[in-house]
């Protein structure tokens, strides 16, 4: 190579720069005209994997069909277990309950 030439002039595969960015018109077009392949592609999508779509909504089914009868033995699960283990004479023999809240502290005096 002779003086004044670099690797960029004579190679192609090295690059004078990074690329230039795309024209502000170009991204708006190919976002409008993206638009229409988009919708295709969603209206598509089960037609396309049925096999996905079924067991999908078939999943969602079950869920929806079993959500009020799980939830409602749930509850009744820990409605019993309550009964059966109380907190409050566990802890408290005598029947007396716990203080709602803690006595105010008195920063003066040191005492509750």
């Amino acid at each position: 190579m002779g003086a004044g030439v670099c690797a960029a002039d004579t190679d192609p595969s090295v690059s004078a720069g990074p690329p230039a960015p795309p024209d502000r018109l170009e991204i708006l077009e190919d976002g409008i005209t993206s638009v229409p392949r988009d919708l295709k592609g969603l209206v598509r999508f089960p037609v396309d994997h049925w096999a996905e779509t079924r067991n999908s909504l078939l999943a969602i089914g079950v869920m929806i069909a079993l959500d009020k009868p799980l939830t409602r033995a749930w509850q009744e699960r820990i409605r019993i277990g309550r009964k059966v283990l109380d907190h409050t004479k566990a802890a408290y023999p005598t029947g007396h309950r716990a203080p709602r809240r803690l006595p105010k502290y008195n920063s003066n005096t040191g005492e509750a």
